[in-house]
């Protein structure tokens, strides 16, 4: 990817980039429904960016997608909307930035410490988002975003996007658009296309999934607590959608009846 980057391909780099994410369930859509754009067979510049074009013919208007690449030494990012395909300059951030900020959220987190977790959430703004906005501030559509899509890499999934702080206007990102988050740009578009065609209903049925009973003993729950609020959590997000509303707790919230009864509902929190 630097390569590319350094060869003036940045169309080619960001297939590239793209090639590692989120390949697991992009290969089942595309077992599917074969319509996703074909990131994975291309490396020669002209055909990336005959892959950006299609990729930005689906692209809503008003939408931008911030795709990061995170580097030893910097962090790329790729901005994309219908009408705009760039490559900003190397960001601030590097590997060891974004799993500093990560591991002292997380200790922030642990010892309810407001100041430090917001200290973190200032410079990792500054250090991964104020450039990608300022970029968007200038493209066509981009003072007033309808939306933005970020594509995490590394550590940088460690991270609440939605609640990086600007230092200077002290708003968290979530106050400049609606967020999304997303595996990969392809898992994007192709989770849009499923929405599409997804027959539209008046009142959704909700199912509602939380507080799950598990064996403390297992390997994967090793330390594993069960989390204090997600049994009145479950019930409050039930209570908005009755009488459409189904849920499971506790000892009931198993993966088989998970599997059974998700694809009965419109809507699976």
């Amino acid at each position: 990817i630097r390569h590319l980057v350094e060869d003036g391909r940045p169309a080619a780099a960001f297939t590239y980039a793209e090639r590692a994410r989120a390949f697991e369930p992009l290969d089942l859509v595309k077992r599917r429904d074969g319509q996703s754009p074909n990131v994975m067979a291309t490396s020669e510049e002209n055909s990336a960016r005959q892959v950006i074009a299609e990729i930005q013919a689906a692209i809503p208007v008003g939408t931008f997608i911030i795709q990061y690449c995170v580097l030893d030494d910097r962090t790329y990012a790729w901005i994309l909307s219908r009408n705009s395909f760039e490559l900003l300059p190397p960001l601030r951030a590097k590997r060891a930035d974004t799993l500093r900020w990560s591991t002292e959220l997380q200790q922030a987190a642990r010892n309810r410490n407001k100041g430090a977790a917001d200290t973190v959430l200032l410079a990792a703004f500054a250090g991964l988002a104020a450039d990608p906005l300022a970029a968007i501030a200038r493209m066509p559509g981009g003072n007033h975003p309808e939306r933005l899509v970020f594509v995490p890499d590394g550590a940088i999934h460690g991270l609440p996007i939605v609640a990086l702080r600007n230092p200077e206007t002290r708003r968290y990102l979530l106050e400049e658009a609606p967020i999304e988050i997303s595996g990969s740009t392809s898992l994007y578009l192709s989770s849009l296309r499923r929405d599409r065609i997804l027959p539209a209903v008046s009142r959704p049925s909700v199912f509602v999934i939380g507080d799950p009973q598990f064996d403390a003993r297992l390997t994967f729950a090793q330390g594993l607590k069960r989390l204090p609020h997600a049994k009145s959590e479950a019930e409050r997000i039930q209570a908005l959608y009755e009488p459409y509303a189904d849920i499971l707790l506790g000892a009931e919230a198993t993966v088989p009846a998970f599997l059974e009864r998700a694809a009965q509902h419109d809507v699976v929190h």
